[in-house]
C-alpha cells in the first residue's frame, strides 16, 4: 500500500551516537524503529515523512535558543539524511508525550490529512496506545469536523530484524506491562502513568515554548484549562 504521509514517532535522542533499543530497564526499540523508517521510506519514495518529537527541556534561565529545538527530531532527520532518503521530510516539534506528538501533527496537518492514506510508524508495543490517542483526538472539537482518516499502523519490527528483545526479555516484559497500564489510563482518564503527563507533570519544563506556540502544542480545550493558564502566566 502506497502512503501519502508517514508519521514517525520519535524513539528518543541518540545516546553515544546510537538510538537506544533499551533504556531505564525497559525495551525502547529506538534503533529498530529508525531502521524501519529507512526501509519504509525507500518503499514509499513519494510519501512525505513527518518526524515528530518533544522539544528540549527548558530550565527557565537559559537565554539561548536551546529550548526552541528538539534534539530528538534533529537526530531522526540527520539519520534519514545520512541514509540518503530522498523523500520530502518535515519535522514537527511538540511536547514530549505521544498524545502531544499527535496534537502537534494534527494542528499542522489536519486539513492535509483529509481523505489521504496516513501511516504511523512506531514499535509494535506502542501502536495500541498511539491508536487510542489518535481515536480520542479525532473526537476533539478541534478535529472532529474534518475527515481525518484512521491511521495505517506500521510496526517497526515488521520491517527491521531484531533479536535483542528475546535475549533481554525481562526488559521487554517491563515495557509491555507499562504500555498496558498506559492504555488503561487512557480508557479510564486517569493520570497514573501516561494520562496527560505533559500537562500534569512536565509542563513547567516547556513553559516558554508553549507560550510561544500554544495553538500548535495544545488543543483549544487545553488552552482554557485553569491549571494550564496558571502555569503559563
Amino acid at each position: 500500500m502506497k502512503l501519502d504521509y508517514i508519521i514517525v514517532l520519535n524513539p528518543d535522542k541518540k545516546i553515544h551516537g546510537q538510538f537506544p533499543n533499551f533504556k531505564d530497564g525497559k525495551y525502547l526499540g529506538g534503533a529498530t524503529r529508525m531502521a524501519a523508517a529507512i526501509t519504509i521510506a525507500k518503499e514509499n519514495q513519494f510519501s512525505e515523512i513527518i518526524l515528530v518529537g518533544g522539544y528540549n527541556e527548558d530550565n527557565g534561565k537559559d537565554k539561548s535558543t536551546f529550548f526552541q529545538k528538539s534534539q530528538k527530531v534533529e537526530d531522526m532527520k540527520d539519520y534519514l539524511n545520512e541514509n540518503k532518503i530522498k523523500n520530502s521530510i518535515v519535522t514537527i516539534n511538540s511536547l514530549p508525550c505521544t498524545k502531544h506528538n499527535l496534537i502537534a501533527v494534527f494542528n499542522k496537518y489536519q486539513k492535509k490529512f483529509e481523505n489521504k492514506k496516513v501511516g504511523i510508524l512506531t514499535n509494535k508495543y506502542h501502536l495500541s496506545r498511539a491508536l487510542q490517542f489518535w481515536v480520542k483526538l479525532k473526537e476533539e472539537p478541534d478535529f472532529n469536523k474534518l475527515s481525518i482518516p484512521y491511521p495505517i499502523l506500521l510496526a517497526a519490527e515488521s520491517s527491521a530484524e531484531e533479536d535483542e528483545k528475546y535475549i533481554r526479555k525481562h526488559e521487554y516484559i517491563n515495557r509491555l506491562e507499562e504500555e498496558l497500564r498506559g492504555i488503561n489510563d487512557i480508557l479510564l482518564k486517569t493520570i497514573k502513568d501516561y494520562g496527560d503527563k505533559c500537562i500534569r507533570g512536565d509542563l513547567p519544563k516547556f513553559k516558554r515554548i508553549v507560550k510561544k506556540f500554544p495553538s500548535i502544542l495544545l488543543t483549544r480545550e487545553e488552552m482554557t484549562r485553569k491549571e494550564i493558564t496558571k502555569i503559563l502566566k
